[in-house]
């Protein structure tokens, strides 16, 4: 497969991912509990984490980098993300969560377009 359909792939991990949390972090605001949407955020969630790190791990077989240390930062962010969904069901933390999640994003991104280490 080419290195431009395990990064679409990636794209869409991360478009899964940021979705569902958005999505979790509605839903736990909202006064009404609805577990089927809750289930099915949930397992979109797992998706999109799971498709992130299939294509991220072949980007970086596609392009030969090996693990350099952005790469390490960027996996020890996605076990972050992955833990996010014990982060929002304590709706105490539901904004900390949010914010923290936008910035982790955010440093992701930064580490894959600039490579600093």
């Amino acid at each position: 497969m080419s290195y431009q359909f395990y990064l679409a792939l990636h794209f869409l991990g991360i478009i899964l991912f940021f979705a569902s949390f958005g999505g979790m972090a509605v839903s736990a605001l909202l006064p009404q509990k609805n577990e089927k949407l809750k289930k099915q955020l949930a397992m979109t969630h797992g998706l999109g984490l799971l498709i992130m790190l299939i294509a991220g791990f072949g980007l970086l077989v596609k392009t030969g980098y090996g693990f350099p240390g952005w790469v390490i930062v960027k996996i020890i962010i996605w076990v972050i993300f992955g833990a996010s969904v014990v982060i929002l069901k304590r709706s105490s933390l539901n904004n900390i969560a949010w914010n923290l999640m936008l910035l982790l994003g955010f440093a992701a991104v930064y580490l894959a377009v600039f490579k600093p280490f």
